[in-house]
């Protein structure tokens, strides 16, 4: 096991690539609440214990899981150009991006022409509320969002 390529998916995971060689992590996101979705967790969702706790865990879990990327991560891997851009950003660290293999002619959409549909999930930081409002001012076209 220790020749064949890996492929890391969570970071947790990728604690892996320290002791096996030649490794590929396979980076869905900098974990958001770490980087650039802290101050929204820490600022206006949580209490002051989990706020404190969140942060005790941040200063520890951030400068190793930066260490591991740094020296034991041999190649990144992502899915679209702004999770390559966030692990730059955090990572300083290029990766190379491979699109889910989907074949979009076997999809497609009949009879619902007049229809915007959202899924995703409805949290504040998604901002669905301005999704809402831009649909306001289009009283013509028709909304549907999805998600929990």
């Amino acid at each position: 096991m220790q020749n064949q390529k890996k492929r890391i998916r969570s970071f947790s995971a990728g604690y892996a690539c320290i002791k096996n060689h030649p490794n590929i992590w396979y980076c869905d996101t900098p974990p958001r609440a770490f980087y650039d979705l802290y101050e929204y967790h820490t600022t206006k969702h949580w209490g002051v214990f989990k706020r404190f706790a969140m942060s005790l865990w941040r200063s520890w879990r951030v400068p190793r899981e930066q260490e591991v990327v740094r020296n034991h991560v041999e190649r990144i891997a992502t899915y679209s150009k702004n999770v390559a851009r966030r692990i730059k950003k955090y990572y300083n660290r290029n990766s190379e991006i491979i699109y889910p293999p989907v074949d979009t002619a076997k999809f497609g959409c009949k009879g619902y022409e007049d229809l915007f549909l959202v899924v995703q999930r409805l949290e504040p930081v998604k901002r669905t509320s301005l999704i809402i409002e831009a649909f306001k001012r289009m009283p013509d076209k028709k909304l549907l969002i999805v998600g929990e």
